[in-house]
């Protein structure tokens, strides 16, 4: 039985729209098996891109020498050069733990425009009839999508460096957009704008559903079209002085959009009318001119580099630094220890010695409690009163005695004294 799954690719240069067009295609049935949605500022209903694909295709990209904002990374070139039969193992298994049974999957990233020509590799490795598989291809006004490639490098400058100038996010655009063209000339195609998507919601996805032979659920779609579509998506909006702008520094951007965007308005694109565009792409002036606006992006994720290089190597100075410093530290540790368990030891000796001298107070204190009692019975006595008159004579005897005996040892040295001082001043009586 023949293979009835169906996959729809999404294509078009990052900030045109894809992550809308995907999100439509959801509401049509499609499943993207998202771990979770993904939102930020930059796109606050979610970018419906799978983080294991992008992670594996920035992977990818590095492995040939490319990144997903380098307009001058031709991926098809590169990997024409380079072995990828690994790389594709990888992603079959990939692709198919997460996809696989799914009667009608989507999978969207504009790493793909790039990439195209080893994913469909890829797709047809995993069990998918060429004829099951759907390019959508979503195309955006390059000024609005450099002006949101800007807003986000600004937004964001540690992670985004490309596109901080407006014919930066064009050549990237432009780069994307041709690439995503040529690599699907002889596939199964559909063209569609991001503006129709936002002003005509419910008949594009009846056109894309039509395109993909659907008969989607038609309250999910007009609920899609009502709470999802909204103005609000629709923030960065080209205007006079920005085309100016970019027909002055990029006019190749402008020209290829003006030639395109009537194509697209139909849905369908013959090779006769595409062909002259790519030409216009893989001109040398159209490359000169790439390099050129692509320079300055170069220089300075050159210099970050050599910056990061520089304060990534003072960081690990003061990391080994800090690491010496617990060492020195640690050698200290078991004397101290030593100490410790020493002083642990002279505390629990005192502990007892406290703990044996409490038990004598306490004994101590019952013998004189006894003994008190003891004499308070003896006073309390009849023979006690009777004989205190002897017990005072007893008692001022040895009074008596006491004071003679003191009063013979002062007069002993009183005696003495005087005849020392005889002895010295009268010696012969002495």
């Amino acid at each position: 039985m023949p293979d009835q799954r169906k996959l729809i690719v999404v294509l078009g240069p990052h900030r045109s729209g894809t992550s809308l067009c995907t999100a439509a295609l959801e509401s049509l049935g499609a499943q993207l098996r998202l771990p979770e949605y993904y939102t930020n500022e930059e796109n606050p209903r979610g970018f419906f891109e799978h983080p294991e694909v992008v992670a594996f295709n920035d992977r990818l990209l590095a492995f040939l020498g490319g990144a997903w904002d380098n307009a001058l990374f031709h991926g098809s070139q590169a990997m024409s050069e380079r072995d990828v039969t690994t790389w594709r193992a990888e992603a079959v298994d990939l692709f198919s733990d997460l996809f696989d049974k799914c009667p009608l999957a989507a999978v969207k990233d504009p790493r793909l425009c790039q990439l195209l020509e080893f994913w469909r590799g890829v797709f047809i490795d995993c069990g998918y009839d060429a004829g099951a598989l759907f390019f959508i291809h979503v195309l955006r006004d390059p000024v609005e999508a450099a002006l949101s490639q800007r807003n986000r490098a600004f937004d964001d400058p540690l992670f985004y460096e490309v596109g901080r100038e407006l014919e930066e996010g064009a050549a990237l655009w432009l780069s994307l957009t041709a690439q995503a063209l040529e690599q699907s000339l002889h596939c199964n195609n559909f063209y569609v704008s991001y503006p129709a998507i936002l002003s005509e919601p419910a008949i594009t996805l009846e056109k894309m559903a039509d395109f993909i032979g659907l008969q989607p659920d038609a309250r999910r779609v007009q609920a899609f079209c009502a709470d999802f579509v909204t103005p609000e998506l629709h923030r960065s909006v080209a205007n006079e002085k920005l085309n100016t702008a970019l027909q002055e520094r990029f006019p190749q951007a402008p020209a290829f959009y003006s030639k395109l965007k009537p194509l697209f308005s139909r849905g369908e694109v013959t090779l006769e009318e595409l062909q002259p565009l790519l030409d216009q792409y893989h001109a040398p002036d159209t490359g000169l001119a790439i390099a050129r606006v692509m320079a300055p992006a170069l220089s300075r994720l050159s210099e970050r580099s050599r910056r990061d290089s520089l304060e990534a190597e003072r960081r690990q100075d003061v990391i080994s630094d800090l690491e010496n410093q617990v060492t020195e530290r640690e050698s200290l540790l078991p004397p101290l220890r030593d100490q410790i368990s020493r002083l642990e030891k002279g505390n629990a000796s005192l502990h007892e010695q406290t703990r044996n001298q409490l038990a004598e107070m306490e004994n101590q204190k019952r013998t004189i409690h006894e003994r008190e009692h003891i004499i308070g019975a003896m006073e309390a006595s009849t023979s006690w009163r009777v004989s205190r008159p002897i017990r005072w004579l007893g008692d001022y005897r040895n009074h008596l005695r006491e004071v003679l005996v003191d009063r013979a040892a002062k007069f002993r040295l009183r005696s003495i004294y005087i005849y020392q001082r005889m002895s010295v001043r009268h010696p012969r009586f002495a």
